[in-house]
């Protein structure tokens, strides 16, 4: 195929993202406005008064710190939405190169295969706002491609870039770092356990030494960093049996949900997509597979293993479920473009992924388009919030048909920072970032997440579910009064989540009449400002 066209493919297709990106601002992520007020709240400590109150300030050197290291510069002269558009754009950009780079070594047709990459470039973790899992996808795709040119002998200045790629994982997202980890090290249980099958003397082969010094820094901070991290996270419960999430996951898995974030007609094309490429894959794979797609079949089933088998709501880490998806989905096409192919089995992975990435970027700028209708409704309260002020948004988002898909609900969750940093406002609604997890916590005293409830299950919900939640009480615990109250949309009649009933909507109702007064509702009607009399 024609390396020009290509070339000139592969560019428009990153360009059509970036179209997508800088179509709106600011642009709608869940967690982009809580990051944009963690840079602004970390960077004015010392001279807000109400910052240094309710929160604590972390140490500039830990995990979590990547975007927030491009975002300090970037804020100094732009806009937070301009430094945002910014920040978004050198992934949209890095991301497609990345994996570029990590295909060169796997397969000689790596420029027709790297189209597959502006494809899910817009996927999920990136467009609720996960910048830092977003980010650290570029390093594992940058780390495993330099794993494939140098694993057979690592030289000094070899395992000293290598180790640097990891640190900077680390710095990124912890996630991402053991990605780096369960890929290199299917790659070595392969050569050991099936290809030689001596693993004992393959660990004691010399060329295998510099590969655990390589990683000995990064596995030394990560360790301390979770042995220093306040765990917040708990798996959630519902009425679904095992069998029932079984076939779920299964479902998720080869519909490649990670691209189907939006609507049917989205869901539809990723699941013709995933079988398509299974059935690829199958083909393949009858034929005499070469060494590494071996390696790739091998640890594609146990990633498999360890996707169907994780809980539907994640373990540990919140949306384990969804960033190892993603992970899935690289490795599993990684697994497809490593066999031969025809020139015109070529040409039509070219046509057919251009095609998906034409219109995955349609699909997501009508879902940007549609949630920055709902994003402006609720930031028209703005003008009526007072500097120096305390707010709690309760988000009763249920029966807004315009809004019931997870991906146009989701980027609604924090928009109350967006008020944060232009008016140096606390946003109470605002993620319990464990210690040193992100620049600034809440102090103890006045964590929400710890006094919004006296049930500590609920009190995750604040941010999805936030009618079980007591204002008194945690005004009672913190000894600190809630001046501003937003609510937007309604519950429907008998709501619960996973089991646990929520307070009656009238609660949280008369909750808000004892001692708060309606000033403003938005043009749509959605959402309500409330201020404390």
């Amino acid at each position: 195929m024609n390396k020009d066209n290509l070339n000139i493919t592969f560019i428009a297709l990153i360009a059509l993202n970036l179209c997508v990106i800088w179509s709106v601002s600011p642009f709608p992520t869940a967690d982009g406005p809580g990051h944009l007020h963690m840079i602004h709240m970390w960077m004015n400590y010392e001279s807000v008064d109400l910052f240094r109150h309710f929160y604590d300030k972390h140490p500039a050197i830990s995990g979590y710190r990547f975007i927030y290291w491009l975002l300090w510069p970037l804020v100094q002269v732009f806009s937070y939405e301009t430094a945002e558009h910014i920040l978004m754009s050198i992934y949209v950009i890095g991301f497609p190169i990345a994996g570029y780079y990590a295909l060169m070594p796997i397969t000689k047709n790596a420029k027709v295969f790297s189209l597959f990459f502006p494809v899910i470039t817009l996927n999920f973790p990136f467009m609720i706002g996960l910048f830092n899992t977003s980010f650290s996808l570029i390093f594992v795709l940058i780390g495993f491609g330099y794993w494939l040119r140098i694993k057979n002998k690592i030289k000094l200045n070899q395992g000293i870039y290598l180790t640097c790629i990891t640190l900077i994982l680390f710095a990124t997202h912890i996630f991402g770092l053991y990605q780096l980890y369960f890929w290199i090290g299917c790659s070595f249980l392969y050569d050991a356990l099936i290809e030689r099958k001596k693993p004992f003397r393959v660990l004691l082969k010399k060329e295998w030494l510099p590969v655990f010094w390589v990683f000995l820094p990064s596995l030394i901070l990560s360790g301390y960093f979770f042995f220093n991290m306040e765990e917040y996270s708990f798996i959630f419960s519902n009425n679904m049996g095992f069998f029932d999430k079984l076939v779920l996951r299964f479902i998720d898995l080869f519909a490649f949900q990670t691209l189907s974030i939006a609507t049917h007609f989205e869901h539809f094309l990723s699941v013709a997509f995933g079988f398509t490429l299974l059935a690829v894959s199958c083909k393949k794979m009858s034929e005499k597979p070469s060494q590494l797609s071996k390696m790739f079949c091998f640890s594609f089933i146990l990633y498999c293993l360890i996707y169907l088998l994780t809980p539907l709501e994640g373990i540990g880490i919140p949306l384990l479920a969804d960033r190892l998806l993603l992970f899935i989905t690289l490795f599993f096409f990684f697994l497809v473009s490593s066999f031969d192919y025809n020139k015109a089995q070529l040409r039509t992975f070219y046509v057919s992924l251009g095609c998906l990435a034409i219109i995955f970027a349609g699909l997501r700028f009508e879902q940007t388009q549609t949630i920055k209708k709902h994003a402006d409704d609720y930031l028209s309260i703005a003008e009526h919030v007072q500097p120096h002020s305390t707010l709690l948004r309760v988000h009763k988002w249920h029966n807004l048909k315009e809004t019931y898909d997870r991906s146009r609900t989701i980027p609604l969750q924090h928009l109350s920072s967006r008020i944060g940093y232009e008016k140096n406002i606390v946003n109470l609604s605002l993620w319990p970032p464990p210690q040193g997890y992100l620049p600034v916590g809440y102090k103890t005293s006045l964590n929400p997440y710890f006094y919004m409830t006296n049930d500590k299950r609920l009190s995750l919900l604040i941010g999805g579910a936030a009618p079980a939640v007591d204002i008194g009480f945690y005004e009672k615990k913190s000894q600190h009064k809630i001046d501003y109250i937003t609510t937007m949309g309604s519950l429907p009649e008998g709501w619960s989540y996973g089991g646990w009933h929520g307070q009656n909507i009238s609660d949280l109702e008369n909750q808000l009449g004892e001692k708060y007064t309606p000033i403003f509702t938005s043009p749509n009607g959605t959402t309500k400002l409330y201020k404390r009399r």
